[in-house]
C-alpha cells in the first residue's frame, strides 16, 4: 500500500525537522536525539510508529559517515524519485546500520520509512546484520563465507553485500508516491 507525499523543498523538510527539535528542546537538541526519543516527543507519533518496527539506538548522518560508505550519496537531504527526504543510517552498537528516510507526508507530517529491499537488514530476523550470530551466519554462508565474523573481517566488502542502492531507491519510489 503506497504512502503519499506532496512536493516539498529541502528547506520545507529541514524547517519542519528544526521546528520539531525546537518544540521538544527539553528532550532533543538535534535530529539524532529526536529520533531516539520520538515516542516521548510532541509531534512525532507517526514518525515513531514508522521507525519502531526496528530497534535502533544510534543515528548516523552524512557528516558522521565515511564517504566510502555504499549509501553515502543517499544520506542527507536528497531526492529519490519524487520524494524529497532526509537519508539517515540507524542501528545498534554492534549491528550494521540500515538505511532509512524521513519525509513529509501529503499533510505535511513527518514520517519515516525503512526500505527492506537493498538494505542491511537480515531477512531472517528483520534486524540489522551483526545482531544475530546464528541467523547472520546462515546469510554469510549463502554469500560464500564461513561465518558472519569471517565476512565482517573483510570490511568494507561486507557492506557492499548488503546495500544495493538501486533496490533502495526502487523500494522508496514504489512505496512513497507523490499525491496527484
Amino acid at each position: 500500500m503506497p504512502r503519499y507525499t506532496k512536493p516539498v523543498t529541502a528547506k520545507d523538510l529541514t524547517d519542519t525537522i528544526d521546528q520539531l527539535i525546537h518544540k521538544n528542546q527539553d528532550l532533543a537538541d538535534d535530529i539524532e536525539n529526536l529520533l531516539i526519543c520520538a515516542e516521548e516527543c510532541t509531534g512525532t507519533s507517526l514518525l515513531e510508529k514508522d521507525l519502531s518496527k526496528f530497534y535502533f539506538e544510534n543515528v548516523l548522518l552524512k557528516n558522521t559517515t565515511p564517504p566510502s560508505h555504499p549509501v553515502y550519496h543517499l544520506l542527507g537531504v536528497t531526492q529519490i524519485g519524487q520524494v524529497r527526504c532526509l537519508g539517515i543510517l540507524i542501528g545498534t552498537d554492534y549491528g550494521t546500520p540500515f538505511y532509512a528516510v524521513l519525509y513529509l507526508d501529503d499533510k505535511g507530517r513527518p514520517r519515516g520509512y525503512i526500505p527492506k529491499a537493498g538494505n542491511a537488514i537480515n531477512p531472517l530476523t528483520k534486524q540489522p546484520f551483526g545482531d544475530g550470530d546464528i541467523d547472520d551466519d546462515q546469510i554469510a554462508r549463502r554469500l560464500g563465507y564461513a561465518s558472519y565474523r569471517d565476512m565482517d573481517y573483510n570490511q568494507p566488502s561486507v557492506q557492499a553485500h548488503f546495500y544495493k542502492t538501486d533496490l533502495l531507491e526502487k523500494d522508496i519510489s514504489g512505496r512513497i508516491q507523490l499525491r496527484a
